[in-house]
């Protein structure tokens, strides 16, 4: 299953074990287990790649690699005089 999401933060982080929060249109925890972990950043959206688990805590999805997709562009309307 494939995910694309912002990491909001770091919730838990346990040697090579990561918790994050994250938003992909509503609310969603994320775990992963590696050395390099996704950074949580504001403008960058993550593709996610990995299946939901059910955890003692509830539902989460575990991810098995992700990759940067790019940062969101703002842009300023720009206002149109007739």
């Amino acid at each position: 299953m494939i995910l694309i999401a912002k990491i909001k933060k770091l919730i838990f982080n346990k040697d090579d074990y990561f918790v994050f929060s994250a938003h992909c249109g509503k609310p969603v925890v994320i775990t992963y287990k590696g050395d390099n972990p996704p950074k949580p950043l504001k403008t960058v959206d993550y593709k996610l790649i990995g299946e939901y688990k059910k955890t003692k805590h509830g539902k989460a999805f575990d991810v098995e690699r992700f990759e940067k997709i790019g940062k969101v562009l703002i842009h300023k309307q720009e206002r149109i005089y007739a």
